[in-house]
């Protein structure tokens, strides 16, 4: 059974009326008169919600347009529907009458418009207020063998990085995510040891995570949200990135210098590496650790990983309005080799930005492109998850060797070029929004009316 739920919200409705003197080529032919009726309008950049203390201010942006997942086609009315579609049009209803006859004649024209509105960075997600979305640090034990004791605690973190950065122009973007990893073990000479011999190896993946409903989300959306709301859908879908093999880090002994202050004053703690050549020097021997080293050092071997993440392919910024939303994470599935096997997982917030051709936000100059042509996409790249089954888990990563990027079929410089042929062949002008009139003046010969809507409608199948 196919169900369609549609919500419609019209944002920006204007009347004109239409002097006879801003007229333009008018062509008398035939069958009649052909004439160009110049108008401009403005794109409200938020849309007004019944309750703005609901939601966050930037959650009341316009959203860009659209079409992900599926699309079905109603055949009866040329309509197109997916998971979800957001899109714009432009509708003028053009009554036209005369001086000497009461009766209007009305005429209705749609025209769709794709909207990218510019976004700005934002603070760092608080990942606390959403414990079952993020996972920031994951620790596990260590054992040189599937038999062998505990030797230690490893701890890997990682926090929000800097956004994934996008302009008019660009058809890839790249960031890093930083990896802090911490060993903890009291004996010095296992320590050596298992950071001399392990291996790790990164899985990255980028998940996208698109919100949608009829009806207004309740709070700021999140995963908890779809359960208990029943009108609020979620697309689950991740971009897989090429893997990475690490070995032979550069590790750093940092002491545990609690309760060893001067005077109040800061003591600089000694540090050193562990370096191939002389790691299986530096395991001392029992008899040697009991003459010079009656007591291990109090602290922890400390790394850091520096991992790129790099986007082939044009994204939907990171957006939140009141009836749909896209968020971001990245997820790195670290696999630990060389002893016993271990895995560490984790996924912190990201963001994807659009920012203007000169890097600043401009009030004048808030969208990136309102154009004609076909409706934005998600890149090819994109995988659903097809069962339950965690992110986390080994179904999720790629089989063999790292298949690397998928490349997306369209650039953002490709749809712009596509956009402005179709409106060369439809006789429109240049300018998306046309030419600028003198809109206010009487006519009484005809009255003009313009409005826009735009919406967000899906199909359950």
């Amino acid at each position: 059974m196919l169900d369609i739920s549609k919500a419609e919200h019209k944002f920006l409705s204007q009347t004109l009326d239409i002097p006879i003197s801003t007229l333009g080529d008018i062509a008398v032919t035939a069958q009649g008169f052909k004439s160009y009726i110049p108008f401009d309008f403005i794109i409200s950049r938020q849309i007004p919600t019944a309750d703005p203390q609901r939601l966050p201010d930037h959650c009341s942006q316009l959203p860009p347009s659209a079409e992900l997942g599926a699309v079905f086609v109603d055949e009866s009315s040329g309509k197109r529907y997916a998971q979800p579609s957001i899109n714009y049009e432009l509708r003028a209803l053009v009554g036209i009458s005369t001086q000497d006859e009461d009766a209007v004649i009305a005429v209705e024209s749609i025209l769709p418009i794709i909207i990218i509105p510019h976004t700005e960075e934002f603070p760092p997600t608080s990942t606390h207020d959403f414990p079952t979305e993020f996972k920031e640090l994951d620790s596990k034990f260590l054992r040189l063998s599937i038999f062998g004791r505990p030797t230690g605690t490893m701890s890997i973190s990682m926090r929000e990085p800097q956004p994934l950065s996008y302009n008019s122009s660009s058809i890839y973007a790249a960031t890093e995510a930083q990896l802090d990893l911490e060993f903890s073990t009291p004996d010095v000479g296992d320590a050596v040891l298992i950071l001399q011999v392990m291996k790790i190896t990164v899985h990255p993946l980028i998940r996208s995570k698109t919100f949608y409903g009829v009806e207004s989300f309740p709070r700021l959306p999140s995963q908890t949200l779809v359960g208990v709301h029943g009108q609020t859908r979620m697309r689950d879908d991740i971009i897989r990135l090429p893997r990475k093999e690490l070995s032979h880090l550069q590790w750093q002994f940092k002491y545990d210098l609690e309760g060893r202050s001067h005077g109040g004053s800061e003591v600089s703690p000694p540090s050193y590496t562990v370096d191939d050549s002389v790691a299986s020097q530096n395991r001392p021997s029992t008899e040697t650790q009991s003459q010079s080293q009656p007591q291990a050092p109090n602290g922890r071997w400390i790394a850091t990983i520096r991992h790129p993440i790099r986007v082939e392919s044009s994204l939907l910024p990171t957006f939140c309005s009141a009836i749909a939303a896209r968020l971001y994470t990245i997820i790195l599935h670290l696999k630990v080799s060389g002893i016993r096997r271990e895995s560490f997982n984790l996924e912190v917030p990201l963001q994807v930005i659009n920012v203007s051709p000169n890097g600043l936000r401009d009030d004048a100059d808030v969208f990136n492109h309102t154009i004609l042509g076909p409706t934005i996409s998600d890149p090819p790249l994109l995988d659903r998850r097809s069962s339950a089954t965690s992110w986390f888990s080994d179904e999720s990563l790629p089989g063999g060797k790292s298949t690397g990027h998928a490349q997306a079929d369209a650039s953002i410089r490709q749809l712009i070029e596509t956009a402005r042929q179709s409106q060369s062949q439809m006789g429109l002008p240049a300018h998306p929004y046309g030419a600028a009139g003198n809109g206010g003046k009487s006519w009484n010969a005809g009255r003009r009316e313009l409005s826009g809507s735009g919406g967000v409608l899906w199909r359950d199948i």
